[in-house]
């Protein structure tokens, strides 16, 4: 029994909401965001369609003629280490893989670094930037991992 079966197309459909423009990305509000033991960036595309127009001894404007884009994305570092400053003495750093050795870090002094803080250094750099984050006698140290751990037990 021959059954005449459809040729397939062997190449993947279009993909929805492929970019026609290159982004043009901003930081939205005060980003970085710093929660949850993270520094969290949040971006949107700035791009719309414009048009040249003369504006004769005034030189030329541009003018939006089409849609903007919508695009935004999001990007997290999480938080490395957190360092005491002691003046008169060695700094204490405890890296983030200790927290659970230092409860009063993790509970306690992280918080007050991440309601309180300052921001004193961003690098949004989304492959290996930092924000460093101040407070009283604290730094907190937020970075990008461009080789994240992997969970060695799934779900």
């Amino acid at each position: 029994m021959n059954r005449n079966i459809p040729e397939r197309s062997l190449s993947p459909p279009p993909e929805k909401g492929v970019s026609t423009h290159d982004h043009e990305w901003e930081p939205e509000g005060e980003s970085p965001y710093i929660e949850d033991g993270a520094a969290i960036f949040v971006e949107y595309c700035t791009y719309a369609v414009t048009k040249s127009v003369d504006m004769g001894l005034r030189g030329t404007e541009e003018f939006a003629v089409g849609p903007e884009c919508d695009e935004s994305r999001q990007y997290r570092f999480e938080i490395a280490w957190v360092e005491e400053i002691r003046p008169d003495e060695p700094n204490i750093t405890y890296l983030a893989s200790e927290f659970d050795r230092f409860p009063r870090i993790k509970e306690g002094i992280l918080i007050d670094i991440e309601l309180k803080g300052d921001i004193t250094n961003i690098d949004p750099d989304p492959d290996y930037g930092t924000v460093t984050v101040e407070y009283d006698n604290w730094r907190a140290k937020y970075k990008a991992d461009p080789k994240p751990q992997v969970d060695p037990h799934p779900r």
